[in-house]
């Protein structure tokens, strides 16, 4: 969980008083990861100061490798770089 910037709220100049207000904008981001097999999942709330909510969801990991022999057909993936033996 941390807080971060989020650009301009808002502004508004009074040009009677030569005076400017300036807002900045914060969201609160609560975060959680999981790995499922090789993979890796974040999950992302936003909560912004007007009051919205977001949800973002992040995919990442590598691909799972594994050594299978000369000829031998797999039900899942695809082969990643044949090995010579010579």
């Amino acid at each position: 969980m941390h807080e971060e910037d989020y650009g301009i709220l808002w502004k508004h100049t009074d040009f009677g008083a030569d005076h400017s207000e300036i807002r900045r904008s914060r969201r609160l981001v609560v975060s959680s990861f999981f790995t499922i097999g090789n993979y890796d999942y974040g999950l992302f709330w936003y909560f912004y100061l007007d009051g919205t909510i977001e949800f973002e969801t992040k995919l990442t990991g590598t691909l799972y490798l594994r050594a299978i022999h000369e000829g031998e057909e797999t039900q899942y993936g695809a082969l990643v770089l044949p090995v010579s033996t010579e």
